[in-house]
């Protein structure tokens, strides 16, 4: 993949996508959706944990539901 690509993952669940990409990444961007707010808040530590080790851009998490 080019370092550029945009990494789509439709139903995020736990965070083991974006997680991956964060520790992966190589300058690919990353968006997620995931309809479960509850799930939404349990990626988001897991992601921001990652992110933290590798200085990476922060993906978008985002929740149709508050």
């Amino acid at each position: 993949m080019p370092r550029s690509d945009l990494i789509a993952d439709l139903c995020v669940c736990s965070g083991t996508v974006p997680a991956a990409v964060a520790t992966l990444s190589e300058g690919r961007r990353f968006v997620g959706t995931e309809i479960d707010g509850g799930m939404v808040k349990a990626a988001r530590p897991r992601v921001h944990c990652v992110l933290k080790e590798s200085k990476a851009r922060p993906p978008v998490l985002a929740s149709a539901l508050p």
